[in-house]
């Protein structure tokens, strides 16, 4: 959730992916890192609706996820 607020303060995101594409996106974020938690992959999952391409992955433990500036 923190991830959509930062995406529309920070970025003024749109052209979010849709459910299924963010699904893929994150799918291959969980087998990739060890850090993507279960809930890690929902906000990886809201990231990714809403920002797209924008979505980043912090590189934290556990991962997190916002827009790029």
């Amino acid at each position: 959730m923190g991830a959509a607020i930062a995406c529309f303060l920070l970025a003024g995101c749109d052209g979010g992916l849709s459910t299924q594409e963010a699904i893929v996106r994150c799918d291959q974020e969980r087998t990739s890192k060890a850090t993507v938690t279960d809930e890690s992959y929902q906000e990886c999952l809201t990231c990714y609706e809403e920002c797209g391409d924008d979505c980043k992955a912090l590189d934290t433990s556990p991962e997190t996820y916002t827009c790029e500036d």
